[in-house]
């Protein structure tokens, strides 16, 4: 896994070194000297900020009483036991202040915590601040005063490759921020200090150079390379590099750590621009600026950069430099150096130790071992430290594949190949302390975490092999195991069922491969394996060519290529805890048994191979991970939600309310456009919200995104994240609404000239919501002002519909149908290849997110994995299952037969289990609609032949087909949740033709892409085509409209597609009227009549109407017919005609 063995290091040094020339500048050319650097931009000295007042007053105080010797010492590592340490004044009570490792827990610690990037993918804000809290009495009880445990943005996960993102979040600025802000608060409220980390643009740990200190990669001796320098623009500073760092600030963060590499050619702890204007001045950072282990190269131009504590200092024998301390006494004394800028560094020392409560209620000494932190509430049950990580090892771990092997249904025999899956058999330390130091040649156990500063010792791992046999007993399973890479024919003995053990094949196949990543060096590539040594991918080859159930679960600290076997259907389930910690084992078997009941989200993109990402010298500026992929239109592997057991329905609204910030513990100086006195930008504007509706049938969970699209003209990516929130627990058909508040920096951008943030120039902001910037169903488009108001409403909501048929292609005209009505439609061919049908059909579903449901409309009514299924369509299938079967109430079933046979099975009987199928003849159904008496809802359509439904067949009949389609719309709509205001439709319609005097408004309301038609079956008059109704009714319904016209509608009943009114209509026959009497001059009769309309709506628009009326009634009343010719024997139909009005008037008011 790990370098060191002299061949496998020397080896992929040389390989890590060329992948990375590109990921630098291309060369690793010197910046400037440390000590030759200018400082252009002076440290501003600090005020408190909105709450560290009073703090800061009675550090000033103590300043006030120390000797320059003593205030040298507080701002220069010391020796002692902890990570670092700076002097203590006993005197003044002021104790030596301890710094201790890492994001993930203390070294030692009770717990190693799943990684940062484990816990992003829970997308849980209430389990960031429960890991941080816990974490956080763990560094309290340990006598620990500054926690050095949250990675803000440094690195954000620029390359994919970087050694040190497992550290981190997110990929992404405005995700990091939130996880950010909830964890500082966490390790804040548990009373110790918190220190966010790497400030800023740290990206990469190739070249990194720390003073005095050579790395896996060096090729100069030590201190003769200076870092790698970040080099980028002022936008892209701002909008990607420092909002993290601007949450952690608002969140109280009390110490910042500066970075190895430089910024645009100048170190970054002695960079002024960064330290001094940027993070001091423009964020308010009113702590302590403390330089990384090795990062300081001198001391003046450090001091006048802006750093304020140089770590470790003398601590591990002085070996990162001599800086500080004495040069440092020496240049105050010689006035090189300001005393004042010296107390300034003290004070931000001493301010945080003072305002988080750390002087009046002392920490315990320094120890080695913990006390048990107390129980923290998450979902509202109290829960300890052990069942935290748990969850979230559990809740981050990410289903990127299931086609219906998870969860497990007791299986009888498991085997589990990989040494991934074991415990090292050199113990927990066969690493090496901080982790870094694995034999790749060597077994290393099941990866739990990286290697380096951000490793926390496990205090009592259980491997994943350890909780699958403890979980195996409860129903006696038989579990075996290979736990060695190499060992390739034990494997395939295994898989086979010839090692002697088992008597048959393995039921499931849990393979486990893992991708080392560490501090001080960066991945070469992305694959699993590491060069031909670790055969991490190997196995699962060898696994999926054997075992027809292989569930593949990744320990990985980023993306991976997985394109040689991803496809595989053998391959049933993919699952990736990423770095879960301690609790990797029980937290995986929670989802190999239980099931994941929630969208994943990986908190990064995993591209396909040979897909170009931003390498280079951040000329890609803000397009990083899902931006770059949207940007260029790429598709990802993975970035999208991936399989889950729901589906949900969103709703969208927006609330104009305004209310100012109240969340900061501290605030920043950020300026924007049209601010007045007492305005933040992260005063809330305005709130979206979605409504979450369960419309599964398991318990489920799902995150709602929110993303905003700028103007083009602001050459911002597509989309950028700047809402997230997890919904939990909701049960099936339940509710429940995600809120997003939209504060002023959320909707501006920043601007290099004016050097303030400000709304668009031109053009709407747009705000998205959905599942990832890929599935954004939801959208509010929203025009910004100067007082960020006037906002309008829009909806869309796609829904995916699966054609499937036998042939190669299928009936256009159908197709154009389905995606007229607003349906995504997908053409899956059958082709007696059942397996590949089901696997394709479950990539299909893998595209879905929680929010998205997906319909089938075949022959063959089969029920693939109703997992997101929400209906099931048949058209004349040959074969149906038993005339009493029932499917899932969640799933909308609807059956067509023709005049044909069917074979119906009545499932297994006798001792053998053989199905009974029999050969059946469809009869007509009930009543004229021919409905069948089955267990599901099915019609017979007795005068139509197989294939009626699609036009290219010779049997097309369209009286049935356009029955069944009313039918299958009406079971779509329900399924998909789809209410369409057909009657809105309608009345705009009737609108248009009855009281507007432009025959193209009316006209224009019919469907365009199918042949629209009207006929008045009476008259005979009727057309058909956009041009022949535009010519009917300009001439033959006229331009202008009757004054005496009195339209009445007495019923009306609306269908999936149908719309019937029974109207009342009465009018003086005062001109021509050619549509109800053809040719007829006007009479100046009045005319009273009963019509009923039938209309046809296809996709929102009119696509047919039949209108009918008594054309004997109107010719009476207009005297064209005359009941006295009538002979006398036929006096009911004399009677008939004479009593049209009155029949008509008794309609309209009623017998009586």
């Amino acid at each position: 896994m790990a370098f060191t063995t002299a061949l496998s290091k020397n080896l992929l040094l040389l390989l890590n070194f060329l992948a990375f020339v590109s990921i630098s500048t291309g060369k690793a050319s010197p910046i400037p000297a440390a000590t030759g650097l200018s400082y252009i931009v002076p440290p501003p000295a600090p005020n408190g900020g909105k709450q560290w007042g009073a703090a800061l007053s009675i550090a000033e105080d103590l300043i006030n009483q120390l000797t320059l010797q003593e205030k040298v010492s507080l701002v220069t590592g010391q020796e002692g036991i902890c990570t670092a340490q700076t002097g203590n004044i006993t005197r003044l009570g002021i104790p030596k202040m301890c710094y201790s490792d890492g994001p993930a827990g203390p070294r030692p610690g009770n717990t190693q915590w799943p990684s940062g990037v484990t816990t992003a993918a829970t997308w849980d804000t209430e389990l960031m601040y429960a890991r941080s809290y816990s974490m956080g009495q763990d560094f309290y009880n340990l006598g620990y005063h500054v926690a050095m445990g949250m990675v803000t943005g440094g690195p954000l996960g620029r390359s994919p490759r970087g050694g040190r993102n497992w550290e981190g979040w997110y990929a992404d600025p405005y995700a990091t921020g939130i996880a950010s802000w909830h964890g500082v608060r966490g390790l804040r409220d548990s009373g110790v200090q918190a220190l966010s980390k790497h400030w800023i643009a740290y990206e990469q740990e190739t070249f990194r150079n720390p003073y005095n200190f050579t790395e896996p990669y060096s090729i100069y001796n030590a201190s003769e390379q200076v870092p790698i320098s970040s080099n980028l623009d002022d936008k892209t500073t701002h909008e990607l590099y420092m909002w993290s760092f601007a949450e952690a600030i608002r969140a109280g963060v009390t110490h910042i750590m500066c970075a190895y590499n430089a910024v645009n050619g100048t170190h970054s702890c002695a960079n002024s621009e960064s330290n001094n204007r940027l993070l001091k001045t423009e964020l308010n950072f009113q702590g302590a600026l403390i330089s990384d282990w090795g990062a300081t190269w001198g001391t003046e131009a450090f001091v006048q950069g802006g750093l304020d504590v140089n770590l470790p200092g003398l601590g591990f024998g002085g070996i990162l430099g001599p800086f500080y301390d004495q040069e440092l006494v020496q240049m105050v004394q010689n006035g090189t150096i300001s005393e004042s800028r010296l107390n300034e560094m003290v004070s931000r020392m001493l301010t945080p130790w003072i305002a988080t409560g750390q002087r009046d209620k002392p920490l315990p000494p320094t120890a080695t071992k913990a006390a048990e932190s107390e129980p923290v509430h998450v979902d509202g049950q109290l829960r300890s430290a052990v069942e935290i990580a748990r969850k979230i090892s559990a809740d981050g771990t990410i289903m990127l594949k299931n086609t219906g092997s998870l969860p497990l249904r007791n299986p009888r025999n498991i085997a589990v190949i990989g040494q991934d899956a074991g415990p090292s058999p050199l113990g927990i330390h066969g690493c090496g302390a901080l982790f870094r130091n694995c034999d790749i040649l060597q077994n290393n156990g099941t990866l739990s975490l990286g290697g380096g500063s951000g490793y926390a010792w496990a205090n009592n791992l259980i491997t994943p092999l350890q909780a699958i046999q403890s979980k195996a007993l409860e129903s006696n399973s038989f579990v075996q195991w290979v736990l060695d890479n190499n060992a390739s024919s034990i494997i395939l003995q295994t898989l086979a069922g010839q090692n002697g053990l088992a008597v048959e094949n393995p039921d499931v196949c849990l393979v486990f491969a893992d991708r080392y990543q560490r501090e001080n060096m960066d991945r070469n590539d992305l694959n699993l394996n590491i060069g031909n040594w670790t055969r991490s991918e190997d196995i699962i080859l060898e696994t999926a060519a054997n075992c027809n159930n292989t569930i593949v679960v990744l320990h990985v600290g980023g993306p991976v290529i997985m394109e040689a076997w991803i496809d595989n259907p053998n391959v049933t389930a993919v699952l990736a805890p990423l770095f879960p910690g301690e609790q990797t084992g029980p937290g995986l078997v929670d989802i190999l048994w239980v099931g994941k009941k929630e969208t994943d989200y990986p908190p990064h993109t995993i591209s396909a191979p040979h897909t170009v990402t931003p390498q280079a010298n951040f000329t890609e500026k803000l397009k990083i991970d899902y931006r770059w992929f949207d940007t260029y239109n790429i598709t990802p592997r993975f970035g999208e939600p991936s399989l889950t057991n729901t589906s949900a329905d969103h709703n969208i609204g927006i609330n104009l309310d305004t209310y100012p910030d109240a969340h900061g513990i501290q605030e920043t100086n950020e300026q924007f456009d049209g601010q007045t006195e007492g305005q933040s930008i992260y005063d809330v504007v305005a709130t979206i919200s979605a409504k979450v509706t369960n419309t599964g049938e398991w318990i489920a969970s799902e995150v709602a995104q929110l993303y905003v699209e700028f103007p083009a003209v602001e050459e911002e990516p597509p989309k950028v994240l700047r809402g997230f929130q997890k919904v939990k627990n909701l049960h099936p058909r339940a509710s429940q609404t995600a809120s997003f508040p939209i504060r002023r920096k959320d909707i501006r951008v920043w601007d290099v000239a004016l050097q303030k943030w400000r709304l668009p120039q031109a053009g709407n902001i747009t705000f998205h919501v959905g599942a990832s910037s890929r599935n954004l169903p939801l959208f509010v488009a929203t025009a910004i002002h100067t007082q960020e108001q006037t906002l309008r409403l829009s909806f869309h909501k796609a829904d995916r519909l699966v054609i499937t048929a036998d042939d190669e292609t299928f009936d256009q005209e159908f197709l154009r149908d389905c995606e007229i009505e607003g349906f995504e439609t997908i053409y899956l061919p059958f082709q007696e290849d059942s397996k590949r049908y089901a696997y394709q059909l479950n990539r299909i579903k893998e595209s879905l997110s929680v929010s998205e449901s997906y319909g089938v409309i075949d022959h063959y009514l089969q029920l693939p994995n109703n997992n997101k299924l929400c209906a099931l369509i048949a058209y004349y299938p040959a074969k149906i299952p038993h005339p009493e079967a029932k499917f899932p109430e969640s799933i909308h079933v609807v059956v067509h037969f023709a005049r044909q046979n069917v074979d119906v099975d009545y499932g297994p009987r006798g001792m053998r289990r053989r199905h009974l199928i029999e050969r059946r003849r469809i009869n007509t159904g009930l009543g004229t609609g021919n409905r069948l008496s089955l267990g599901y809802l099915a019609y017979a359509y007795p005068n139509a032949e197989v294939g009626f439904a699609e036009y290219a067949l010779g049997h097309y009949d369209r009286t049935s087909a356009d029955l069944a389609w009313s039918r299958t719309l009406k079971a779509l709509q329900a399924g998909f949740r789809k209410e369409p205001d057909l009657e809105k439709v309608w009345e705009d319609v009737q609108d248009a033709r009855y009281f507007s005097s432009d025959p193209f408004d009316y006209v224009a309301r019919y469907q365009e892409e199918k042949t629209p038609s009207t006929f008045y079956a009476p008259s005979l008059q009727g057309v058909s085509s956009s041009e022949e109704l535009r010519h009917f009714y300009e001439t033959v319904f006229g331009r202008e409209k009757l004054p005496s016209m009195n339209i009445r509608l007495l019923s009306r009943t609306i269908g999936a597609d149908r719309v019937v009114d029974e109207l009342y209509m009465s009018f003086i026959h005062s001109q021509s009227m050619d549509w109800i009497l053809p040719g007829v001059p006007p009479t100046n009769r009045q005319v009273d009549v009963i019509l009923i309309s039938i209309v046809s709506l296809r996709g929102g628009k009119l696509y047919s109407e039949h209108v009918h009326w008594n054309q004997a009634s109107v010719l009476t009343q207009v005297g064209l017919l005359n009941p006295e010719l009538v002979p006398s024997q036929f006096e009911s139909v004399k009677d008939s005609l004479f009593r049209g009005k009155e029949a008509a008037m008794t309609i309209l008011n009623g017998p009586g």
